[in-house]
This record gives C-alpha cells, sequence and structure tokens, in this order.
C-alpha cells in the first residue's frame, strides 16, 4: 500500500553494505529499530501513503527475503543462538539451543526457525495525516537531517511543486547510454541536479545559483514551470540520436552538461537540424584546442603568475571552480565561437550545393512535365505551374506529403495537367 518514489525522497541503496547486512541480522534478532514514517495525503484518485523515511529499511527487507544479497563477513554478531524443536525417542518435544553462522547467507540458506523471525519481525509505524506537498518536503528533509544528504540530493528536497519533472527526466536513458553517467552518480542524486541545473542555465543564467543547492531547489520551485522541463525533454530526445558516448563523457558530465545544452539551444535558434550539430560535436578533438579571447584572464601553467584571455576549452576546462559564473561565460563563449565558425563553413558548402543544383532542378522538372503533360512546355509554363499549385495548397498543412520537395515534379505535372484540360483541383487538394 506504501509508495516508496516520492520525487523528493532520495533512492534507495544508500547504505554500505555492511550496514545494509548488519540491519539485516537486526531484523533476523527481531531488535527494535527506529520506525519508519508515512505522509498521508488525499487527491482525487483517493489516499496516497508516502514511504517517507525508512527507505533503506524497507527496501533492504524486501531485497535479503527476495534473495538480492547475501550477508557479508562483517557482521555483528556472525553467529545467531537460537532454540530449535525437535522430538525424543518417545516422541515427546524439547527444546535444545543451536548456534548458527550467519556469514555468506541468503534468505533461503536460514534455517525455518530464522525465516519466521525474519518474517514476524515488527516494523514500527509513524503516520502524518492529511499532508500538504510542503509539509511532505518538510518531513522529508528534517529526518533525513541525521545523516545529512549531499548537495546534489538537497536540491529536490526543496522542489515540491517541480521535482516530479526533474525525476522524470533524470531517467531519461540520454544519461546513462550517451553521458555515461554511473549508477553510483545517480545514487547520489548528480542526475537530478544535473537537469535541475540545466533548467536553470536555459532558463535563469542571469541570476545563476549553485553553490547554494538549497537556493537553486527553492528558486526553480518558484519559477520553474513545466514548459521548461519539456523543452529539456525534447533536447534530451534530440541529443540522444546524435551524441556518442566518447562526446558525452566529455561534454555532457556534471561540469559540463550544463553548457553544452545552453549551447544546443543556441544552436536550435539558428534553424539549423539536430543532424549539424552532431557533426560539430564529432569535431571535438578539433575545436577543444582552438583558442578564443575571453572577457577574463587565467593562469594556464602551474606554479606560473603569468595570465592570458586567449585559451581554448580544453585550458580552461582545466580551471578550478567550474561552476563558477564566469568561467562557465567564458566557455560558453568559446564554444559558442567555434560553432559559429563552424556553422558558417557548413553553411557556405550549403549553399555553393543549392546554387551548382538550381538550374539542374528547374531541367529536370521542365523535362518531366514535357515527357508526361506538355511537349512543348517552356519555362514559363512552369512558372504558371508553380503559381498555381503555391495557391492550391494555402490551407495545406506543411507536413502533408504533397509538400515533400521530392513529390514535387509529380505534383507540378498533376496541376499542369488540370490546368491544360481545365480540370478543378480545388477539392481534391
Amino acid at each position: 500500500d506504501l509508495r516508496d518514489n516520492h520525487p523528493q525522497q532520495r533512492k534507495s541503496g544508500q547504505w554500505v553494505k555492511e550496514t545494509r547486512d548488519n540491519f539485516s541480522v537486526t531484523v533476523i534478532k527481531n531488535e527494535d529499530f527506529d520506525p519508519i514514517k508515512i505522509c498521508e495525503q488525499l487527491t482525487e484518485k483517493g489516499v496516497v501513503l508516502w514511504l517517507i523515511d525508512g527507505l533503506q529499511r524497507s527496501t533492504t527487507i524486501e531485497n535479503y527475503k527476495a534473495g538480492r544479497f547475501k550477508l557479508g563477513r562483517n557482521i555483528n554478531p556472525s553467529h545467531i543462538e537460537y532454540q530449535e524443536a525437535v522430538k525424543d525417542e518417545e516422541g515427546n518435544i524439547t527444546y535444545q539451543n543451536v548456534s548458527y553462522d550467519l556469514r555468506g547467507k541468503a534468505y533461503k540458506d536460514l534455517p525455518e526457525k530464522l525465516k519466521e523471525d525474519f518474517d514476524n519481525c515488527p516494523v514500527d509505524v509513524v503516520k502524518h495525516l492529511d499532508c500538504t506537498d510542503e509539509e511532505v518536503g518538510r518531513h522529508i528533509t528534517r529526518y533525513n537531517s541525521g545523516q545529512a544528504m549531499n548537495p546534489a540530493q538537497k536540491i529536490v528536497a526543496y522542489m515540491c511543486n517541480v521535482a516530479k519533472h526533474v525525476k522524470r527526466l533524470a531517467n531519461h536513458s540520454f544519461f546513462n547510454d550517451c553521458a555515461n553517467y554511473s549508477e553510483k552518480k545517480d545514487l547520489n542524486g548528480d542526475i537530478d541536479k544535473t537537469v535541475s541545473e540545466i533548467v536553470m542555465g536555459m532558463n535563469f543564467f542571469d541570476l545563476w545559483k549553485s553553490k547554494d543547492a538549497k537556493k537553486m531547489g527553492k528558486f526553480l520551485n518558484e519559477n520553474a514551470t513545466e514548459n521548461m522541463f519539456d523543452k529539456v525533454e525534447n533536447y534530451l530526445d534530440d541529443l540522444l540520436e546524435i551524441v556518442t558516448p566518447d562526446i558525452g563523457s566529455k561534454l555532457f558530465d556534471t561540469k559540463n552538461a550544463v553548457i553544452t545544452f545552453m549551447l544546443y539551444d543556441r544552436f536550435k535558434e539558428l534553424g539549423f537540424n539536430r543532424e549539424v550539430f552532431g557533426e560539430f560535436l564529432s569535431n571535438y578533438k578539433t575545436f577543444k584546442d582552438v583558442k578564443v579571447e575571453v572577457k577574463r584572464e587565467y593562469k594556464i601553467k602551474k606554479g606560473s603568475d603569468e595570465k592570458t584571455n586567449v585559451l581554448s576549452f580544453a585550458e580552461i576546462n582545466d580551471c578550478n571552480s567550474t561552476k563558477d559564473k564566469g568561467i562557465m561565460e567564458d566557455k560558453l563563449h568559446i564554444l559558442e565561437t567555434v560553432m559559429n565558425e563552424f556553422l558558417l563553413i557548413k553553411n557556405e558548402n550549403i549553399n555553393k550545393e543549392v546554387e551548382s543544383n538550381e538550374n539542374l532542378k528547374e531541367v529536370d522538372v521542365l523535362e518531366f512535365v514535357k515527357e508526361n503533360v506538355k511537349p512543348d512546355a517552356d519555362l514559363s509554363d512552369i512558372e504558371e505551374y508553380e503559381d498555381m499549385f503555391e495557391r492550391l495548397t494555402l490551407e495545406v498543412d506543411n507536413s502533408s506529403k504533397l509538400m515533400d520537395e521530392r513529390n514535387r515534379p509529380s505534383m507540378l505535372a498533376i496541376v499542369g495537367y488540370a490546368y491544360e484540360n481545365y480540370i478543378d483541383l480545388d477539392e481534391w487538394i
């Protein structure tokens, strides 16, 4: 009945193996442990019971019984004493003391008596009734004050309004498949923090807050919209198709992800398709060493006081304080400069191709019309058919196959045939 996936709660698996194993021994021995805490929320879909403290305890119990791990050797006690019922020769029940070595044992290995003790271990519950989102978030924060959350985990603890969107994006396959985020980074909340920083950087970079996770979490909770997260999700879908793990580990790690997403946001404003951005990223080994003039001066040689404001992305990437707003501005400026130079060259090549093929396209259409519609057609006829086609398709959705450039010769031939034979195409179009 309990939901253990509240978006403001950190994930299970926070305990090290020794803590996990010793807690399992506690359950086998039926010893007391802290109650689990539940927040009740009354929603339109019914009562929801959130497990907000005790996730590590409950999942450890579930995982041990399911056979997902065995007890290690660093457990205390390593042997357990219990009484076992036996029958004597006359059939009378007597009890004898048994010592059992727990080390290396899975649940299925336990004697029936210890399995029964494990299954019957009481779990005390504290329940907070009829909680608001804000109250749930406060309880999560105060219950986790004993074992402090790391900065990455703190962000979503203050995001009762938008935490679900952060979690949705943090589960996107891009982070594992393309950016090489490890399971430990996911467990530590690093992907949650990266998603939050991306939204902050793309929408509120003038108010950039990174050193205080609490402030960033509260700010995004009050100011970030669902559309902002949807935009990031669209970018993740795009980048999943074009980013290789090699590039992803360099430009989309926790240090640079927010900068590269801001770069892609500016790239999209220029109107190029995502494949072009993929081509640009594939040239990383070349453009990372291109030197660009930036606003600030940096030491690029250890042990030297010499500074410069002309340096490459690779050089500035080795600087400390990588989330300092000034350094981020300079890194973004370098990337944007080299990207724009790449796009300029790319655009010039595209224009040359278009220019060289323009007359060829006209000839192709003309020849097609001559062959199929009007043997004595000339370019003035093609222009006439073009005008009619444009008028007929004013209300046609651009996604229609009628508007596909590859169908252009056929469509002009149809329009030409109708024109020459006085056929009305309005209803058909």
